[in-house]
């Protein structure tokens, strides 16, 4: 992405990117709880459960690299309109016409399988 984008936009682009990664590990969040309650109920046992809470920490930090404010913000931000943490109808015209071309390589490359939303350890 060669764009030059005002203060302005880089901003609302920041402010995005903060609420995808919220919702992103809010997401994580749902998968861990849910494996904590298996645990509880006896369905998985304790071993279990602490791979994946190591795996849930070892995520969520490569998580708060992938959405840390960066040139790379931009394209952050299109990634997480595709995948849908955040929703084409609360982001402005103006970002998603910056991000256009972004956006769908991004929604390409998750429909013909070449980009996936998957950790490399799960």
């Amino acid at each position: 992405m060669k764009k030059e984008l005002s203060k302005r936009l880089k901003s609302i682009i920041a402010d995005l990117a903060a609420k995808a990664h919220e919702r992103e590990v809010r997401q994580r969040l749902e998968k861990l709880s849910d494996c904590l309650a298996h645990w509880k109920r006896g369905a998985i046992d304790t071993w279990d459960a602490i791979r994946e809470l190591d795996r849930f920490r070892t995520n969520t930090k490569r998580l708060a690299q992938k959405y840390q404010r960066s040139t790379m913000t931009p394209l952050v931000v299109a990634g997480a309109i595709a995948a849908g943490f955040l929703r084409e109808n609360e982001v402005s015209k103006e970002v998603l016409e910056t991000l256009e071309q972004e956006i769908k390589f991004f929604k390409d490359g998750f429909a013909d399988g070449t980009l996936s939303l998957a950790d490399d350890d799960d």
